[in-house]
């Protein structure tokens, strides 16, 4: 799926213009459901940007920056064999990594957040601006894939923000859809689809 490249972090919400942190955790704090943080390629961009926020300290547990493989094995539980056969940057460990993110700080959801920031790729055939975000709620997973084409300067800012941006959204959709993953399936069946 493609992403608008123009997103900005913000949207329209009861007629007022907001950072998608600040309505992300407005609504957190509102339904007082807490959340959980494991990024790679964005660095704890996300969970600078919610904690920025005055009040997240009621719903934010922590945030593991596992840039590296044996981070994400050790803390994060992602099975060996799903790094080396999909890598780093792909579905199954974004949902992993989300699901050992919950398990860690015992929150209710959690975000995964991995991919390819820029300039330079991490060695594969995959491109730069490849992201692949999973919020997990105990029971399902939604992963969503970014395809950014930004090439100018920037251009690895500019992916870690729309990677935190689209987290955020997630966040505040699955709130919006009565605390639950509209398009999300099992987190087991999504995992079990790549094993084998």
């Amino acid at each position: 799926m493609n992403t608008d490249r123009l997103l900005a972090g913000s949207r329209f919400y009861n007629g007022d213009l907001s950072p998608l942190e600040t309505e992300a955790v407005r609504l957190l704090r509102e339904k007082n459901i807490t959340v959980a943080a494991a990024e790679s390629c964005t660095g704890g961009l996300l969970s600078q940007r919610i904690t920025n926020v005055s009040g997240a300290s009621e719903i934010f547990h922590c945030g593991i920056i596992s840039y590296a493989n044996e981070i994400k094995e050790k803390l994060l539980f992602v099975e060996r064999d799903m790094l080396r056969k999909y890598g780093a940057v792909s579905a199954v460990v974004a949902c992993e990594m989300a699901r050992g993110a919950k398990h860690q700080a015992q929150s209710d959801i959690a975000v995964g957040i991995t991919g390819i920031a820029g300039p330079s790729s991490d060695g594969t055939d995959k491109p730069v601006g490849l992201v692949y975000v999973a919020l997990y709620d105990g029971d399902k997973v939604q992963v969503r894939e970014i395809r950014s084409d930004f090439k100018g300067d920037g251009v690895r800012d500019y992916n870690r923000y729309l990677s935190s941006s689209v987290a955020l959204e997630m966040i505040i959709d699955y709130i919006n859809h009565g605390c639950r993953l509209s398009s999300g399936q099992n987190a087991e069946e999504f995992i079990s689809q790549f094993h084998g």
